[in-house]
């Protein structure tokens, strides 16, 4: 059922969606500004629109990170992915693209 699922909800996924999460995001620089402990950035995924936000000292050791996701993106009910799992993921997303010789 589990392997059902995931293919219903990667066949459903925005194509810049599965890239990402085959190829990882692709993060360019969106906002960044001095606090009173250190500073804070915002990085954009050009792809997905995915916001990451980190938090650094003044020193810019990482004080905590974290991902908004736009909606769609989550595989919400499937919990974390196995290896099998992100196996079906690259297939998604690199098999449309797939020529032959």
């Amino acid at each position: 059922m589990r392997a059902r699922d995931l293919d219903q909800a990667l066949a459903t996924m925005e194509p810049e969606f599965l890239a990402c999460r085959y190829r990882r995001h692709a993060w360019d620089p969106y906002t960044a500004h001095r606090t009173p402990a250190g500073y804070d950035e915002r990085l954009i995924c050009v792809r997905c629109e995915a916001i990451r936000h980190t938090v650094y000292t003044r020193r810019f050791t990482i004080v905590r990170t974290s991902i908004t996701y736009p909606a769609g993106y989550r595989l919400i009910g499937l919990g974390a992915l196995t290896g099998t799992d992100r196996g079906g993921v690259r297939a998604a997303a690199m098999l449309p693209t797939v020529t032959e010789p």
